[in-house]
């Protein structure tokens, strides 16, 4: 019997070569890009300007939109994938999140706007300068008409009324962009 050549080797079974990732471990990692580029193409284009995304990837996501044959639109799913290797993926990830009412990210998001809203309608000057101090960006003026039309009901602000979903939405529009 001829002994193999690599027996004669005590080295062989000691080399910690790195030979990276398996042909299915790559196979896994671009097929959760592609899932993600399937989230990224139902997306509207005001949302799209929004994302992290680079130049090549808009034009293709916008590309997605006429074609319409299933087998094209793998093919095109694919191409979409294999840019997203080029794009910062966790960026992406976290804006698709923002825009997802189950993600923790939304609810963080939704719940900092509650804060800021609930203390503006407590009607004090403090609170309304530390916002003014704090998102310089935003209307004086406007938030103030904003925060004085909301009716004050016994129990505090009625949140549902018309005005308190107005203040809400420029607080979104405000802390979210």
């Amino acid at each position: 019997m001829s002994k193999r050549p690599f027996q004669d080797n005590p080295d062989y079974m000691q080399d910690d070569e790195d030979f990276g990732p398996s042909k299915s471990q790559v196979k896994r990692e671009m097929h959760e890009l592609q899932a993600i580029g399937e989230r990224l193409l139902v997306l509207k284009d005001d949302q799209i300007a929004n994302m992290p995304l680079t130049d090549e990837l808009v034009v293709a996501i916008h590309d997605s939109r006429r074609i319409t044959k299933n087998e094209a639109r793998r093919r095109h799913l694919q191409y979409v994938g294999k840019l997203m290797r080029k794009a910062d993926t966790e960026a992406i990830i976290h804006a698709l999140d923002l825009l997802d009412p189950s993600s923790e990210a939304f609810q963080q998001q939704v719940a900092l706007v509650e804060h800021w809203r609930n203390k503006l309608l407590t009607q004090d000057n403090a609170s309304m300068a530390e916002f003014l101090d704090e998102y310089p960006s935003a209307d004086r003026q406007h938030l103030r008409q904003l925060v004085r039309n909301v009716p004050v009901k016994a129990d505090g602000p009625d949140l549902s009324h018309n005005s308190a979903k107005k203040l809400f939405k420029y607080l979104k529009s405000l802390l979210l962009n």
